[in-house]
């Protein structure tokens, strides 16, 4: 008896898309095409899982498939185009609002972002509870960021050119501190972007992340951006992948901090854990995606 192979969501979503050429979707609105393209194989899944999953694999997909093309910005829209992009968006389904009630649930929406970008940062959560609190009550008040990562910059090199760029004096990774948000209202703009400058700072890159930030309150943080460095990330939670979007680049800092480091290693397990895990990519010039903190149905489609 022949056993057929279960459709991938990689080759569901070009069949899709072929039967619908020179159309554009955003990855949630080409999720709800697969639902109603193909209810069984995908009546297990949420239309926003989908779309994470569309969002982490895309890349990939892109590369051995020549007729699939994928804008560069946010948010980003899939169409097939044997021949050359469209410049015109054909979308026609609707978007879902997305409902998001707390910062513990962006953790792997943020995760998936980092780790979906063209050249990845492997993200590792931090997590406050696991700190000594050896300073007292408040010793330890703004010491954490909610996240951070390691951005590998010769991905996809050679182990010896790796080693020869490194006895050469160049940059190996570069590291990224993450404060997120669910909401930044107005009122609350000065204080929640002096707590990232406050455990972001020390990173090459501090950014302060939401999902929901309004236009009087972009203006203040650009300013405060001119004056301390921090950026600023978009998080869009229906597809975190592909829709998110770096909304005031981070000043980077070319020389990590390494005595806050110190500081907060010595106070939490996860930033020691992050510490040994970036030592061991510079004593090795790899490292393993089961390491980091990515969901695992993002890691299925890397």
């Amino acid at each position: 008896m022949i056993t057929l192979k279960p459709l991938s969501l990689r080759d569901a979503a070009l069949q899709f898309l072929q039967s619908h050429p020179g159309q554009e979707f955003k990855s949630r609105e080409l999720a709800d095409g697969l639902k109603l393209a193909f209810p069984d194989r995908f009546a297990g899944k949420e239309p926003a899982q989908l779309a994470a999953e569309i969002g982490a694999g895309g890349p990939q997909w892109l590369l051995k498939c020549p007729s699939l093309h994928r804008s560069e910005e946010a948010p980003r829209r899939y169409w097939w185009a044997p021949e050359a992009p469209l410049q015109e968006s054909g979308a026609v389904l609707s978007p879902v609002e997305p409902s998001v009630q707390s910062e513990h649930a962006l953790y792997p929406l943020l995760a998936t972002f980092l780790i979906s970008r063209h050249r990845k940062i492997f993200p590792k959560r931090i997590d406050e509870k696991k700190s000594s609190n050896t300073q007292g009550k408040e010793g330890n008040r703004w010491l954490h960021p909610d996240m951070v990562g390691l951005e590998e910059l010769a991905a996809g090199w050679s182990y010896e050119m790796k080693s020869l760029s490194a006895k050469s004096g160049a940059r190996q990774a570069k590291l990224w501190s993450f404060e997120v948000k669910v909401d930044v209202p107005r009122g609350k703009v000065r204080e929640y972007y002096f707590q990232a400058v406050s455990n972001s700072s020390w990173a090459n890159y501090g950014y302060l992340v939401a999902v929901n930030i309004k236009d009087d309150a972009m203006t203040e943080l650009r300013l405060l951006n001119e004056l301390h460095g921090i950026g600023v990330i978009r998080l869009d939670p229906d597809n975190p992948a592909d829709d998110s979007a770096i909304e005031i680049p981070a000043r980077e800092r070319l020389e990590v901090d390494w005595g806050t480091c110190n500081r907060i290693a010595t106070e939490n397990k996860d930033f020691l854990k992050f510490i040994q895990l970036t030592a061991h990519f510079y004593d090795t010039k790899s490292t393993s995606l089961k390491e980091w903190d990515i969901p695992q149905h993002v890691v299925a489609d890397l």
